[in-house]
């Protein structure tokens, strides 16, 4: 069953095929920068119904301010690292949050640890985020280690060069034309990779971990491979065709790949799905998990469902879903996980009759997992991950959303009349076929995979 999310990837192909690909840097083909950006932010809310703004946004003094604070951080973080390392180095992205648990992105704990075990140098461009300049400092100073905020240099280079570039299009198109005009304010321009390669140069790096191509990370992944910086990328969750686009672009044909230069995933149906639908990438491996795969649990037909997590999620409709989770509070013991911390979690709206009846989880999924009996989502990662803790998984449909991993009917739920049939029928025996299908063999390792390709360049 699809969703109507489809037809947003038909509306960003659409526009993309209707430009003229001559914006470039060394033959790389910058307009892609912002496919992602167009389809979250324009298509996928062009057919939800959602008003649209593409006013944009006036960079102020306080903008200004808050990029050249962080401009300075960055020099700081630069000279106390070349002071510490001469040797070449590795960059690695990130985006700008700091778990306690993993001293860093939460999806980096493994990779990090095992860096600095074995000495290697390392030096993270960070996304900036949008909490402001006092949320930005706590977390550096939590992080402790030099960093460079890439996207404040960018934001200058905007703020002193006008963007005088519009795109050209193959046939008139006047709505293509305004939306293009718009989201053309957040492309990558070769100014912005100039700047980034002197950068690069600087820290000697010779190796960038810069994760997919995105709009986040496609200015940082031009400067790398225009100077020929090995680019890893490596899945840190799952990533379907219909929302994730920029792990695919499948309308991409440009001369010179923009993707990562290897690009590790979990398992061979995901490599299949890769090869099939994306020509950005130089080459897909199967890598394995980026975090390490714990044993699971040995649960069998006889086990009753008691206790719920549901995975708190940012797509779906809850208005859709609000019956459903009414009836399992009603009939279960219902937990809630959530990203970020509880004290600053609020319910949405559909949702507020959970608030009194719910245990609201904030810790490492691997760790809350492991307490419930089944695990219940639309479309997370977090869902698909349950089976490699033995524990059985139901996706709840939505309009939107439809049968968004291609799951066997066993499960997915398309209705409440189908919820409870499916729970008191669950097959146990699907948890080794989904193990196999999303996360492949129990005993590769991504952090593995990504300390050989460093060391083996």
């Amino acid at each position: 069953m699809k969703g109507t999310l489809n037809k947003a990837v038909e509306i960003t192909n659409s526009i993309f095929d209707n430009i003229q690909k001559d914006l470039k840097y060394k033959s790389f083909e910058l307009i892609w920068s912002i496919y992602d950006l167009v389809h979250i932010n324009y298509s996928t809310n062009k057919v939800k119904g959602n008003l649209i703004n593409l006013q944009v946004r006036k960079y102020s003094y306080k903008d200004f301010i808050f990029d050249f604070l962080l401009i300075v951080i960055s020099i700081l973080s630069i000279i106390i690292f070349k002071l510490r390392f001469h040797n070449q180095t590795l960059a690695l992205w990130s985006g700008d949050y700091y778990n306690k648990k993993t001293k860093s992105d939460w999806r980096l704990g493994d990779l990090i640890n095992e860096l600095n075990s074995k000495r290697i140098p390392y030096i993270e461009f960070i996304r900036n985020n949008n909490l402001g300049l006092v949320s930005t400092l706590k977390l550096n100073l939590e992080r402790k280690r030099p960093v460079v905020y890439y996207m404040s240099f960018i934001n200058l280079y905007n703020f002193f060069y006008k963007n005088d570039y519009k795109p050209n299009l193959k046939l008139n198109n006047a709505n293509h034309k305004k939306v293009l005009n718009y989201f053309i304010n957040y492309c990558v321009l070769p100014g912005h990779i100039k700047i980034l390669e002197k950068l690069l140069k600087i820290l000697n790096i010779n190796n960038f971990i810069c994760w997919e191509f995105s709009s986040r990370q496609a200015p940082l992944i031009f400067a790398a491979k225009s100077l020929n910086i090995q680019t890893i990328g490596i899945m840190h969750g799952a990533s379907y065709l219909n929302y994730s686009v920029h792990n695919f672009i499948s309308p991409f044909s440009g001369e010179k790949y923009i993707g990562p230069d290897v690009f590790g995933v979990w398992s061979s149906y995901w490599k299949n799905l890769y090869d099939d639908n994306s020509k950005i990438y130089g080459s897909i491996e199967v890598s394995g998990k980026l975090s390490k795969i714990r044993k699971s649990n040995n649960f069998n037909s006889e086990r009753k469902i008691k206790k719920i997590l549901i995975i708190h999620e940012s797509l779906p409709n809850y208005y859709e879903l609000a019956n459903i989770f009414n009836f399992l509070v009603d009939n279960f013991e219902v937990a809630l996980k959530i990203r970020g911390q509880k004290e600053n979690f609020t319910f949405p709206g559909p949702l507020q009759f959970l608030s009194n009846n719910v245990i609201l989880e904030d810790d490492l999924i691997s760790n809350v997992i492991i307490k419930y009996d089944l695990v219940i989502g639309t479309h997370s990662t977090a869902v698909l991950e349950s089976v490699l803790f033995g524990i059985p998984f139901l996706f709840l449909n939505t309009k939107y959303l439809g049968n968004f991993f291609d799951v066997l009917e066993s499960e997915f739920v398309k209705n409440q009349t189908e919820l409870l049939i499916k729970i008191e029928t669950i097959d146990y025996s699907n948890i080794d076929f989904y193990k196999t299908r999303f996360f492949g063999n129990i005993s590769d390792d991504g952090t593995k995979w990504l300390i050989n390709k460093i060391i083996n360049n």
